[in-house]
Protein backbone atom coordinates (compact mmCIF):
# COMPACT_ATOMS: atom_id res chain seq x y z
CA UNK A 1 0.00 0.00 0.00
CA UNK A 2 1.34 3.39 -1.02
CA UNK A 3 1.96 5.98 1.64
CA UNK A 4 2.89 8.68 -0.87
CA UNK A 5 1.90 12.08 0.46
CA UNK A 6 1.80 15.37 -1.43
CA UNK A 7 1.37 18.06 1.21
CA UNK A 8 1.33 21.84 1.30
CA UNK A 9 2.57 23.78 4.31
CA UNK A 10 4.40 26.97 5.19
CA UNK A 11 7.80 26.05 6.59
CA UNK A 12 11.17 27.60 7.32
CA UNK A 13 11.70 28.30 3.58
CA UNK A 14 8.17 29.65 3.06
CA UNK A 15 5.36 27.94 1.14
CA UNK A 16 6.37 24.33 0.45
CA UNK A 17 4.95 21.38 -1.48
CA UNK A 18 6.43 18.25 0.05
CA UNK A 19 6.33 15.04 -1.97
CA UNK A 20 6.92 12.47 0.74
CA UNK A 21 7.97 8.97 -0.38
CA UNK A 22 8.62 6.07 1.97
CA UNK A 23 9.53 3.29 -0.48
CA UNK A 24 11.72 2.73 -3.49
CA UNK A 25 8.56 1.90 -5.48
CA UNK A 26 7.18 5.36 -4.75
CA UNK A 27 10.44 6.99 -5.86
CA UNK A 28 10.34 4.94 -9.05
CA UNK A 29 6.74 6.08 -9.66
CA UNK A 30 7.76 9.75 -9.27
CA UNK A 31 10.70 9.17 -11.61
CA UNK A 32 8.37 7.64 -14.20
CA UNK A 33 6.10 10.70 -14.09
CA UNK A 34 9.05 13.03 -14.69
CA UNK A 35 10.36 10.72 -17.44
CA UNK A 36 6.99 10.85 -19.23
CA UNK A 37 7.22 14.64 -19.25
CA UNK A 38 10.82 14.46 -20.47
CA UNK A 39 9.84 12.24 -23.41
CA UNK A 40 7.44 14.83 -24.80
CA UNK A 41 4.81 12.15 -25.39
CA UNK A 42 2.75 13.45 -22.46
CA UNK A 43 2.60 17.21 -21.93
CA UNK A 44 0.42 17.43 -18.82
CA UNK A 45 -0.07 15.27 -15.71
CA UNK A 46 -2.12 15.91 -12.57
CA UNK A 47 0.25 14.47 -9.96
CA UNK A 48 -2.44 13.78 -7.37
CA UNK A 49 -4.36 11.66 -9.89
CA UNK A 50 -1.41 9.99 -11.60
CA UNK A 51 0.11 8.49 -8.47
CA UNK A 52 -1.51 6.48 -5.70
CA UNK A 53 -1.34 8.49 -2.53
CA UNK A 54 -3.04 11.46 -1.00
CA UNK A 55 -3.05 15.23 -1.13
CA UNK A 56 -2.95 17.09 2.17
CA UNK A 57 -3.85 20.77 2.61
CA UNK A 58 -3.86 21.30 -1.17
CA UNK A 59 -6.19 20.77 -4.11
CA UNK A 60 -3.82 19.84 -6.89
CA UNK A 61 -0.44 19.90 -8.57
CA UNK A 62 -0.52 20.02 -12.37
CA UNK A 63 2.77 19.27 -14.14
CA UNK A 64 3.27 20.57 -17.69
CA UNK A 65 5.94 20.42 -20.33
CA UNK A 66 6.54 23.75 -22.08
CA UNK A 67 8.86 24.71 -24.91
CA UNK A 68 10.41 27.70 -23.15
CA UNK A 69 11.32 27.97 -19.48
CA UNK A 70 9.87 30.81 -17.48
CA UNK A 71 11.71 32.38 -14.55
CA UNK A 72 8.94 31.14 -12.23
CA UNK A 73 8.20 27.44 -12.84
CA UNK A 74 5.74 26.77 -9.99
CA UNK A 75 2.74 29.10 -9.90
CA UNK A 76 -0.25 29.28 -7.62
CA UNK A 77 -3.37 28.82 -9.77
CA UNK A 78 -6.06 29.01 -7.15
CA UNK A 79 -6.50 29.10 -3.39
CA UNK A 80 -9.66 28.18 -1.49
CA UNK A 81 -10.73 26.47 1.74
CA UNK A 82 -9.30 23.13 0.49
CA UNK A 83 -5.91 24.71 -0.08
CA UNK A 84 -3.90 25.77 -3.11
CA UNK A 85 -3.70 24.39 -6.63
CA UNK A 86 -0.39 24.79 -8.44
CA UNK A 87 0.90 24.53 -12.00
CA UNK A 88 4.49 23.38 -12.38
CA UNK A 89 5.85 24.07 -15.89
CA UNK A 90 9.25 22.88 -17.09
CA UNK A 91 10.93 22.22 -20.40
CA UNK A 92 11.81 18.64 -21.29
CA UNK A 93 15.39 19.36 -20.21
CA UNK A 94 14.22 20.71 -16.84
CA UNK A 95 12.12 17.57 -16.26
CA UNK A 96 15.24 15.55 -17.07
CA UNK A 97 17.01 17.48 -14.31
CA UNK A 98 14.22 16.35 -11.95
CA UNK A 99 14.71 12.75 -13.14
CA UNK A 100 18.40 13.03 -12.28
CA UNK A 101 17.60 14.34 -8.79
CA UNK A 102 15.31 11.35 -8.21
CA UNK A 103 18.10 9.09 -9.48
CA UNK A 104 20.44 10.60 -6.87
CA UNK A 105 17.98 9.70 -4.10
CA UNK A 106 17.57 6.20 -5.51
CA UNK A 107 21.32 5.60 -5.78
CA UNK A 108 21.88 6.73 -2.20
CA UNK A 109 19.08 4.44 -0.99
CA UNK A 110 19.07 6.24 2.35
CA UNK A 111 16.90 9.00 3.80
CA UNK A 112 17.29 12.29 1.98
CA UNK A 113 15.61 15.02 -0.03
CA UNK A 114 15.99 17.10 -3.16
CA UNK A 115 14.65 20.58 -3.91
CA UNK A 116 12.99 20.67 -7.32
CA UNK A 117 12.04 24.36 -7.58
CA UNK A 118 13.66 27.61 -6.49
CA UNK A 119 13.13 29.21 -3.11
CA UNK A 120 12.18 32.88 -3.31
CA UNK A 121 11.31 32.72 -7.02
CA UNK A 122 8.57 30.14 -7.30
CA UNK A 123 5.24 30.43 -5.47
CA UNK A 124 6.27 27.40 -3.40
CA UNK A 125 9.34 25.24 -2.97
CA UNK A 126 8.87 21.64 -4.13
CA UNK A 127 10.77 19.23 -1.89
CA UNK A 128 11.00 15.53 -2.78
CA UNK A 129 11.69 13.48 0.36
CA UNK A 130 12.65 9.84 0.70
CA UNK A 131 12.18 8.10 4.08
CA UNK A 132 12.43 11.34 6.07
Amino acid sequence: MSRLLIAYYVGAFGPTVRIDTQSMDELIAIRQVFAKLTSGLILEIELGRELPGRLEAMRGLLLRTVTQRHSKVLELDHMNIEGPSFSWCNTREDWLDCVEKVDALMEGNSPGHQYLTNEGIDDALVELCYQE
